[in-house]
């Protein structure tokens, strides 16, 4: 389930795909609204960073999250699935291009 919004009246919607239309004006253009926590981790992002994924994952090499991922292959025999993770975190939440003005 996803609370979107609809980019034409503005009214909340419940949809469980992220595609249902509007009930009020029938649009299909609604856009997701981001959850709380990406506000928080785009303030720490860096110019090199796609989206929420990539910074994430930066942080998370900084406390030892590389430590982390070998330990796990080891004690379970398989990858933790990190740049998967990663690829569809920067696929959600994108950060906005910025404009070049040289």
């Amino acid at each position: 389930m996803a609370i979107i919004k609809c980019n034409k009246c503005g009214a909340n919607i419940v949809s469980p795909d992220r595609r249902a239309p509007c009930g009020i004006c029938g649009s299909n253009k609604a856009k997701q609204r981001r959850p709380w926590w990406f506000f928080i981790i785009r303030t720490v992002k860096s110019n090199r960073d796609i989206g929420v994924g990539d910074t994430i994952d930066r942080l998370l090499a900084i406390v030892g999250g590389r430590h982390y991922k070998s330990l796990y292959e080891r004690v379970f025999g398989k990858g933790c699935g990190c740049k998967r993770r990663q690829t569809r975190l920067n696929a959600m939440f994108p950060y906005k291009a910025t404009k070049d003005t040289s």
